[in-house]
């Protein structure tokens, strides 16, 4: 985070990955599910930059690439795949949150 960005993030959250041993899309259904967190997952650490207007960055250190986001924008899905990981929910809560 410091050498992308600068200084130390003020948030950061971890969301553990996790597999289904039985049962796929049934827990809805009244079906049974057998699920089960892994040991790895997703870390998501951050920060409100200053003097930004409404630009979003995103580092993946997986793909080892930035994505750059203008949030005064309307958000479109991207070739990139990764991108529409970080888009889809930001473009939700976008429209769902004024």
């Amino acid at each position: 985070y410091e050498s992308k960005f600068g200084g130390h993030p003020s948030h950061a959250a971890f969301s553990p990955g996790r597999v289904n041993l039985i049962g796929e899309h049934t827990d809805y259904n009244e079906g049974f599910v057998f699920p089960m967190a892994l040991e790895f997952g997703t870390v998501v650490v951050g920060s409100a930059a200053s003097g930004t207007g409404r630009i979003c960055r995103v580092f993946s250190v997986t793909m080892k690439q930035l994505l750059e986001l203008d949030l005064a924008h309307t958000l479109e899905p991207s070739a990139v795949s990764w991108h529409n990981y970080i888009l889809g929910p930001i473009s939700e809560f976008m429209q769902r949150v004024p």
